[in-house]
């Protein structure tokens, strides 16, 4: 396991287009919350860092819940928050509605050669996905600037900057975001 970087889990979404909590949609015996913790566990030195606000009264005991740094903002608010807490040069930052992740597809990202990049992130041809990626420290003046200009899209943040992107090959599947109740029909094969 790379000692360079931290786990942390954004999981602050308030769910509105799919009408439930996401993180408690249960996926292969676990909730899209617990599935998360323990794909960075099997990647990660040390426990995963919950991001995002009313994490409380759902997250397992035992790990740490990092409030966004701003609510309402999207996954920006928790990348902005887990930066400024990061302990190691790197943050690998995924979001809780991601359940087809695997930790192969995750290794792939930690392996890539980060040297010379602000970040790393999973594509799928020219589809970059920023809640499956490797973010600087560093960045963490860029992310805070959007943040309070009020520019919350990650994607094109990242497009802004020197990115390294991994392929994955059948990244449509393994890059599926579970937002919406059709979502939920990928995710189960209906």
């Amino acid at each position: 396991m790379d000692d360079s970087i931290t786990g942390y889990i954004l999981a602050g979404g308030s769910s509105r287009r799919m009408g439930r909590d996401k993180r408690l949609i249960r996926f292969n015996g676990k909730t899209l919350l617990e599935g998360a913790i323990s794909l960075l566990e099997a990647v990660c030195p040390g426990s995963p860092i919950l991001a995002g606000n009313n994490l409380t009264r759902i997250a397992p005991s035992g790990y740490r819940i990092l409030p966004d740094a701003q609510a309402g903002c999207g996954p920006l608010g928790g990348l902005v928050a887990a930066l400024g807490d990061c302990p190691t040069p790197w943050a690998l930052v995924i979001g809780v509605d991601m359940p087809l992740l695997t930790p192969k597809v995750l290794k792939s990202l930690i392996q890539a050669p980060r040297m010379g990049f602000q970040g790393v992130c999973l594509s799928c041809g020219d589809i970059l996905e920023p809640l499956a990626a490797i973010y600087a420290r560093e960045g963490l003046e860029y992310w805070r600037k959007r943040l309070e200009a009020g520019e919350f899209s990650l994607t094109s943040g990242i497009e802004e900057l020197c990115w390294k992107s991994v392929l994955i090959p059948n990244g449509n599947r393994a890059m599926l975001n579970v937002n919406q109740q059709q979502d939920l029909a990928s995710l189960f094969g209906e």
